[in-house]
This record gives C-alpha cells, sequence and structure tokens, in this order.
C-alpha cells in the first residue's frame, strides 16, 4: 500500500499513538497497517511535521477553504486577552425628545389655563335660601343697620374723584400683575436655576441611589438638566408665539 493512498486520518492516528507511547509495532497492529508504512509515517512527521512528507503539507494548504482558516483566526483571538477600543470622548446620548419638555410644556400651559380660570366670583347662597323671606328679626337688624348707615354718609364729606380713579387704578395694577406671561416664567426659572448649588445634600441623594450614581454625577446631571429645562421653556414659548400668529 502505498503513502499517499493511506487516509489521513489513519496517519495520524499512529502519530497519535506513537506519542502516546506506543511503540511502532504495536502503532502498526492497531492501525492494520505494515511496519514499512508506519515507520515512514513516523519518520516523516518527526523530521517535516507531516505524516505524509511534503505533498500532504501542500495538499492540506490548497484544500484549506476559508471557513477553516476563519475558524482557526477565532480560535486564536479567544485566547489572546480583549484590548480596549481606542477611540474619544464618547458622545452624549440622543435623547429626543427629552422628557423634561413636555413637563415643562405642560406646567406652563396649566399655569396659564387656572390663571384665567381663577377669577373673582361672587358669594352664591344655596337656593333653598332665595326664596326664603326674612324672618321678623333679621327684618329688625336690618333696618338697624340701615339707618346707621345713612347717618355714617351723612356725616362724611363727599369722596373727591381723584381718590376713586386712583384706586380703581390700583385695583387694574393690581389686575395685571396677577398675569404670568412665558416670558415671566423663563426669567423665574433662569433666576431660580441660577442659585448656586452648595446647600444641595449631594451625598444623601446618593444613598437614595445606592451604588448606581455617585454624588458627583448626580451634581453634573442637574446642570445638565438645568441647561434642559431653560431649552425647553424658550421651545415651548415659540411654539405659543408661533400658534398666536397663526
Amino acid at each position: 500500500m502505498a503513502l499517499k493512498q493511506i487516509s489521513e486520518q489513519d496517519c495520524w492516528f499512529v502519530i497519535g499513538a506513537h506519542q502516546a507511547g506506543a511503540t511502532e509495532r504495536q502503532c502498526s497492529e492497531l492501525a492494520g497497517l505494515s511496519k514499512t508504512v508506519t515507520h515512514n509515517i513516523i519518520h516523516n512527521f518527526k523530521k517535516l511535521g507531516s505524516p505524509h512528507a511534503s505533498k500532504l503539507s501542500v495538499n492540506a494548504l490548497l484544500t484549506t477553504t476559508p471557513t477553516t482558516n476563519k475558524r482557526k483566526n477565532n480560535d486564536i483571538s479567544k485566547n489572546e486577552p480583549v484590548k480596549p477600543r481606542k477611540r474619544g470622548r464618547p458622545r452624549n446620548p440622543i435623547e429626543a425628545p427629552f422628557f423634561t419638555q413636555a413637563i415643562v410644556r405642560n406646567a406652563l400651559l396649566n399655569a396659564k389655563t387656572d390663571q384665567k380660570t381663577n377669577t373673582y366670583s361672587p358669594k352664591i347662597y344655596p337656593l333653598d335660601r332665595l326664596n326664603t323671606p326674612p324672618s321678623d328679626e333679621d327684618q329688625h337688624q336690618l333696618k338697624r343697620q340701615r339707618r346707621h348707615s345713612s347717618i355714617a354718609i351723612d356725616e362724611l364729606p363727599p369722596t373727591p374723584n381723584s381718590i376713586t380713579a386712583m384706586d380703581e387704578s390700583s385695583d387694574e395694577e393690581t389686575e395685571v400683575k396677577k398675569d404670568w406671561t412665558l416670558d415671566d416664567d423663563e426669567e423665574l426659572l433662569a433666576h431660580v436655576l441660577a442659585l448656586p448649588t452648595n446647600n444641595i445634600k449631594w451625598k444623601q441623594v446618593e444613598t437614595q441611589f445606592g451604588d448606581r450614581h455617585m454624588a458627583k454625577m448626580c451634581a453634573e446631571r442637574w446642570d445638565y438638566l438645568k441647561k434642559q429645562l431653560l431649552k425647553d421653556v424658550r421651545t415651548v414659548k415659540k411654539e405659543e408665539n408661533d400658534s398666536s400668529i397663526l
């Protein structure tokens, strides 16, 4: 039997048995090959690193598929330590739309709606009291109050028109000052958010988060949220101005 006709599996079986401690005779008996073939297989492996001499090495290289090479590369890469990827500073995560925008929009619009609805309303009595005639005691008390009020009015000097006008104008100014615009809200938020954060107990916040966020990380996150809040206020104000123009 020629050496090239022997299967590669049989050759490597002989090599494995010989390296395990078997003699050439024992390897020949185990593989069912002649002693000469077994000797040549072992000799070629010791000399050239291949049981088929030079032909096996060339054929193995020619018949190697890309899949085999890829598998070998993967095995090598698994054994090598993973090196950290070199790159610059990571970008901030894209968070659009940011959650604060909805909060700011709802807060500003609700404040504007509540401002319009919070108007003065006269005191309303129950319906069952509207058709009830006053008792004798109530009538007597009403007459006495009217008598005192008429005497007090006769004794007082007439009210100058200038004072009355001034009182009315002051009431109007008071009503105007109660109205809050988006510009006022923006200015107020900018003032409050610009206050120093030295008194904020970041360590206490850190304990609330556990091991997830350190105190320094909380302070940096708050700086980011402040900028985002002011940005959201400007966005909502622009939307309101655009809608009013339309």
